[in-house]
């Protein structure tokens, strides 16, 4: 007779917005935050969250009355060592979090990204991680998504031929909203050699994040450019990936597929590419991700959100930031 799956428990260190406290925006999909993945999965036993500033504790306990909340991670752990913790505090505060946890012997850590305000302290953190033998991920959660998951398996199978150009519109920041269309980049095509990179004239939304224009170069010639949009007008999220045999377009802010194959064009006696189906995400954008790192800590599915790869983005990241301070100069990766 075979043993009834096993539960784990799991905790969120910092009562933020993405932690817990964005499951008060009634538009969006539940669960909507860290917090939110941990209370609805039916294999995880949510522990708490640890968070001292008052004003966030009233709203956590106003979203979970009878979950305890706990005002250091030391406080945490007097109550055992949860098996999986999420890192959702602010950036200057993660690498000494992670570094804790560690310490403390947590086993799988989901950490919002950056890992560290620095790339040598990122790098540091992920190296005592990976000695330690914690698994450490980073929440780039689209990768998770089975529409995202689908798509990489098309393209992977050559349904749209060679890739020959890639767009990606955005908006909110290169560190914030442009990071996860750098990821799907990274993680759906590969990461670039050289980058190119100017400060947009477009607002961010996100005071010391600007929207950045520009362009990646590959190995392989190709080149996928970054646009913007205003971000007070409206939000942007759209990677558009371009083929020989066929196009894939992620629109919706990443929600929704549509697939484009060969087709004969209706005013010319050349072939064209038309629409041949769309897809649209319900999920929700945290539970795949839970559902991901469990089936991971059961053998099933081996991890999409390593942190090595989430290393190579931030090294994108920082790229076309030195580009950008050189006038659009190209610089390595």
């Amino acid at each position: 007779m075979k043993p009834p799956p096993r539960t784990y428990s799991a905790a969120v260190v910092g009562g933020t917005w993405i932690g817990v406290l964005a499951e008060v925006d009634r538009r969006r999909i539940p669960p909507s935050t860290h917090a939110g993945a941990y209370a609805t999965h039916p294999r995880i036993r949510f522990a708490g969250v640890v968070e001292n500033e008052p004003a966030r504790v009233r709203e956590i306990r106003a979203l979970y009355p009878t979950l305890p909340v706990f005002r250091t991670p030391e406080a945490l752990f007097k109550e055992g060592v949860p098996d999986l913790v999420s890192v959702a505090t602010p950036p200057a505060a993660r690498a000494r979090v992670i570094r804790g946890l560690v310490q403390a012997g947590v086993k799988t850590i989901l950490s919002e990204v950056p890992f560290a305000e620095s790339m040598p302290e990122a790098r540091k953190v992920v190296t005592a991680s990976e000695r330690s033998g914690a698994l450490l991920l980073a929440n780039h959660l689209r990768r998770c998504n089975p529409l995202v998951r689908k798509v990489r398996q098309r393209i992977r199978a050559g349904e749209i031929g060679e890739i020959v150009q890639i767009g990606f519109l955005y908006t909110g920041g290169l560190r914030s909203w442009g990071s996860h269309g750098l990821d799907l980049i990274v993680h759906l095509i590969g990461t670039p050699k050289r980058v190119h990179a100017g400060k947009s004239h477009t607002d961010s939304g996100h005071t010391g994040d600007p929207n950045v224009d520009g362009w990646l170069e590959f190995r392989n010639g190709v080149k996928a450019a970054l646009l913007t949009t205003h971000f007070r007008d409206h939000r942007s999220f759209e990677l558009d990936l371009i083929g020989r045999r066929g196009r894939i377009r992620l629109t919706d802010l990443g929600f929704r597929a549509e697939f484009f194959g060969l087709g004969q064009s209706k005013r010319f006696s050349q072939p064209e590419l038309e629409l041949k189906s769309r897809e649209i995400s319900t999920d929700s954008t945290f539970l795949p991700v839970v559902d991901h790192i469990v089936k991971c800590l059961n053998g099933v599915e081996k991890p999409l959100l390593g942190a090595s790869e989430a290393l190579r983005v931030a090294e994108v990241i920082e790229a076309m930031e030195r580009s950008m301070k050189r006038g659009g100069a190209a610089v390595q990766v």
